[in-house]
């Protein structure tokens, strides 16, 4: 927009400079014996074929007869130009130039010859204004490339920030599923290099080392199951859902976790709110419920207290879960959906 409106501006300036120079060259060559009108300060020559000068005319100015032989040279030094920019007396001159074939009176004798006439048109004020509209439009678009370059960066950075978040946070899965792993493969090998320690023994002798093994491979299998199912709905994997009893849901995940409790002395107190139907994946359900129970119970001192309270709030279904825990620091309560 700065180019077009600065293209425009030059058009207007330049074409009028250019008329305003025209008319009076016209006027002035049509009539001699007439005077030339602008509105401009302007300079006309009448040249001889040698470049002297035989006639000066001058409006709004004031040259010395120096100043108007320079511009005469400057004319003399380019005989093929008809038009084009100088620049003497510390200003800018547009100029124009044609032959005549006229007579001058000289020593009261008309003597017949052909000429040059030039015409100066002072065009400081104009090149000046483009000038100053040159910088400001620099200044301004120099203002306004440097705000889109920090705008273009600050969102950048905004955009990138949740895939380096992202990235990290594979990192850091991709880390702490290894160190899963290495548990039950642990237990294998352990197991393994027991069995072939006592080679001689009768499988059923050795029972317990296999038990240990299955144990190991369950863990490992649940591991994988587990791993599958998140890249699944990080996939957009279709879930199915259906509409089952979220009550029963819930006292179904909690059976198997009395035995756990029973062991660490926990107090496990129940309010469960009866014939609350729910629809989504009940297994995913139970899968997430487990994970935070078995957590609750994991980080609950023994003989301490787990309180479990699972009730309907106008249009949803609350379950909250609290501990006689620790609790979990401040700087790790951001990662507990990680």
């Amino acid at each position: 927009s700065f180019i077009l409106i600065y293209s425009i501006t030059f058009y207007n300036i330049q074409t009028e400079n250019i008329r305003k120079i025209n008319n009076a060259l016209d006027l002035r060559t049509i009539n001699t014996s007439r005077s030339v009108s602008l509105d401009s300060p302007f300079l006309s020559l009448l040249l001889d074929h040698q470049g002297a000068i035989i006639r000066v005319e001058q409006n709004q100015l004031q040259l010395s007869s120096q100043i108007c032989q320079e511009a005469a040279d400057l004319i003399g030094q380019n005989q093929t130009s008809t038009s084009g920019l100088v620049k003497f007396f510390n200003k800018i001159w547009m100029y124009r130039t044609r032959t005549l074939l006229m007579s001058v009176n000289l020593n009261e004798e008309a003597i017949a010859a052909q000429y040059r006439y030039v015409i100066f048109l002072d065009i400081t004020s104009t090149q000046k204004t483009l000038h100053d509209l040159r910088l400001s439009f620099m200044f301004v678009s120099g203002v306004v490339l440097t705000v889109i370059f920090f705008i273009s960066f600050g969102f950048a950075n905004h955009s990138i920030k949740p895939v380096q978040k992202a990235w990290e946070k594979q990192r850091q899965f991709i880390a702490d599923a290894s160190h899963e792993l290495k548990t039950p493969l642990s237990i294998i090998m352990a197991n393994y290099d027991a069995l072939l320690a006592n080679g001689d023994e009768t499988i059923n002798s050795q029972f317990q080392w296999f038990s240990h093994m299955r144990t190991g491979m369950d863990q490992m299998n649940q591991l994988i199951s587990e791993l599958l199912s998140l890249a699944r709905l990080e996939n957009n994997f279709h879930i199915e859902k259906i509409r089952f009893s979220f009550t029963e849901c819930i006292k179904e995940t909690l059976l198997p976790m009395e035995v756990a409790v029973k062991e660490k002395q926990i107090t496990l107190s129940k309010s469960l709110q009866e014939e609350l139907f729910f629809t989504s994946n009940p297994a995913l359900i139970k899968q997430s419920f487990q994970l935070i129970f078995e957590n609750a119970i994991k980080y609950t001192n023994e003989k301490g207290e787990i309180h479990i309270n699972l009730k309907q709030e106008k249009y949803r279904i609350l379950c909250t879960i609290q501990n006689t825990g620790e609790g979990i620091s401040h700087k790790d309560l951001s990662k507990i959906f990680d």
